[in-house]
């Protein structure tokens, strides 16, 4: 039971991961697309110096164009608004649910009980539970773990 639940925890991570990848693949976009949309709203000659007298279609072309890059211009803020909003969502929302839904479990009392006796196998040896680690030499009880002195 102990082995499932690394497996949730990195579920969560995953689909997290996966939320905030979409959401920034959004934000680069739509980031992308408002500073072409501004490009052209402010590059735009609206007034035509050299003919005066402009028909009422082109005026209303012109009317209709600049309408249409505002309200372009407000989606792209909005969207890049909510895109970072759902990443730092996505964020909080897994560190929730691995704090609070997918914890590990805590011992019961038979494995508490099971592993007593081990702790009170280390009490007795006080020269082994006192002893500085790295200063004092490896005990005669500690089995060597591998190649070394």
């Amino acid at each position: 039971q102990m082995a499932r639940f690394p497996l949730f925890r990195e579920d969560v991570r995953d689909l997290a991961q996966l939320t905030s990848e979409k959401a920034q693949t959004y934000l680069v976009t739509n980031t992308l697309q408002l500073g072409f949309i501004i490009t052209v709203l402010f590059n735009f000659d609206r007034n035509n110096a050299g003919d005066k007298t402009q028909s009422f279609e082109v005026e209303m072309l012109t009317v209709l164009f600049s309408a249409s890059m505002l309200t372009a211009f407000f989606w792209l803020i909005t969207s890049i608004w909510l895109s970072t909003h759902s990443l730092v969502l996505a964020d909080c929302l897994m560190t929730k649910m691995l704090l609070q839904v997918v914890r590990l479990p805590l011992p019961t009392v038979s494995e508490i009980g099971t592993n007593v006796p081990n702790a009170q196998a280390f009490e007795r040896n006080f020269t082994q539970a006192f002893r500085i680690p790295f200063l004092s030499g490896r005990s005669q009880e500690e089995p060597h773990d591998g190649p070394g002195p």
